[in-house]
């Protein structure tokens, strides 16, 4: 499921530490269990903002040469992401987690920082992140003369997780353009070497890995108008939701994907990770208290939730802005 890598290389953030803007129990079960959250699209607070991301890829896609098979493919594939089906059993779906480039800025506190009575918490962005799950590990399919090596294929797809680096959303129209451009250079060579060796269901298998390449594609677009918030974002895409975990949201359940500091020798999905059991802690280097919040009493208590839970050389500031 990894994008190609030029494509990997024009989203990347460039930054060394992007900043998280969260509630008080936001940071509690960040510090406390060394867990993010990240979120499905279709769970998030603001339901236009899943749109836009989609408007523009077909806007593109319509605009390139109609009698390309692969642009057809990805227009078809496109279909299925947006929409939320695929003729497969097995599509992709795309989680993330919001932060920003700037630490202290006005527009981050009062739309995710709690009304400026929050909490912006500075991660390390070079530290890769994993999921975890409480699932048991895959078990290996009953051996049959007909389907064996499809039950293990099928198996192997819904255990693929991918979490990509922290990535910035994207708003400029050139940028959008460079991404896509990119993307359908990078996905010839892939479509010719699946069409070379199809068979049996490989068109439905090739078209959800595109499908889910646009999940992660779509969720990094925003309109130009969001450009002040200099947000990035952390995905994570799933071809199946086994390993998700269920919170309450705004518009009922949702569903969402854990994420800790991955172990050099836990490269991949871990199983049987109870919450705040990973055994890591997250790459925190600093907290910023909001511009509402009483610093010197929150101080104290975030200095001793921190030396509980594993977290050392934190430093903890208070926000230099002047808010009501």
């Amino acid at each position: 499921m990894p994008l190609p890598p030029h494509v990997l290389n024009l989203i990347e953030v460039k930054t060394p530490v992007v900043y998280h803007y969260t509630d008080a129990a936001g940071l509690l079960g960040v510090a406390g269990d060394n867990e993010l959250w990240a979120t499905e699209s279709h769970g998030m607070n603001d339901k236009a903002e899943v749109h836009q991301g989609w408007r523009f890829i077909e806007q593109w896609l319509s605009a390139q040469d109609q009698n390309d098979l692969l642009v057809g493919e990805l227009k078809t594939a496109l279909g299925w992401a947006a929409n939320g089906w695929a003729s497969s059993d097995i599509w992709g779906r795309a989680y993330f987690l919001c932060a920003s480039v700037v630490q202290d800025d006005a527009n981050q506190w009062r739309n995710y920082g709690d009304a400026a009575r929050g909490f912006s918490i500075a991660f390390d962005a070079t530290v890769p992140l994993g999921v975890v799950t409480g699932e048991p590990g895959p078990s290996e399919p009953e051996a049959d003369t007909g389907g064996h090596e499809v039950a293990r294929a099928h198996t192997k797809l819904i255990e693929c997780v991918s979490v990509f680096p922290w990535s910035r959303v994207l708003y400029a129209a050139n940028d959008k353009n460079a991404v896509l451009e990119a993307y359908l250079a990078g996905s010839r060579e892939r479509a010719h070497r699946a069409r070379n060796a199809e068979c049996g269901s490989g068109r439905d298998l090739r078209l959800s890995e595109y499908a889910t390449d646009f999940e992660v594609l779509a969720k990094l677009m925003k309109s130009p108008g969001f450009e002040g918030e200099h947000e990035v974002r952390l995905i994570v895409s799933s071809y199946s939701q086994r390993h998700a975990s269920f919170r309450a949201g705004r518009y009922g359940i949702v569903t969402f994907q854990r994420l800790v500091r991955r172990m050099d020798d836990r490269a991949g999905l871990r199983y049987g990770v109870a919450v705040g059991k990973s055994g890591t802690t997250l790459p925190i280097t600093q907290i910023m208290t909001g511009p509402l919040v009483d610093y010197e009493h929150n101080r104290i208590a975030i200095e001793a939730l921190l030396e509980r839970h594993g977290h050392e050389g934190v430093t903890i500031e208070f926000s230099k802005l002047l808010m009501r």
